[in-house]
Formats: C-alpha cells, structure tokens, sequence
C-alpha cells in the first residue's frame, strides 16, 4: 500500500505457478489480468514428494 498522486494504492498480490506434475491449479494467465504483483513458484514445497 502506498500514497500515489494523492490516492491510496493497494498492491494486489497472487502466488502463480503452484501445480505439481502434469496438474494445473487455478488459471495463471487471467490472474495476471487482474493482479498487480505475482510470486512465481520456481520449486518444490517441503512435503512435496
């Protein structure tokens, strides 16, 4: 959040890129349409086999 141009500004953030396997979780490309920032996924969680 911040002050811009005299308005208040809420980042809108989405963790994207969180299927395993061959699996798709939700739908990256229309969350990117409404998002402001995204955290990409670029590993394994830890109870990930």
């Amino acid at each position: 959040m911040g002050l811009q141009d005299g308005k208040m500004r809420i980042d809108l953030n989405s963790d994207l890129g969180e299927g395993f396997g061959p699996g798709s979780m939700g739908d990256d490309a229309a969350m990117l349409e409404i998002v402001s920032s995204a955290n990409i996924a670029c590993g394994g969680h830890a109870s990930d086999p």
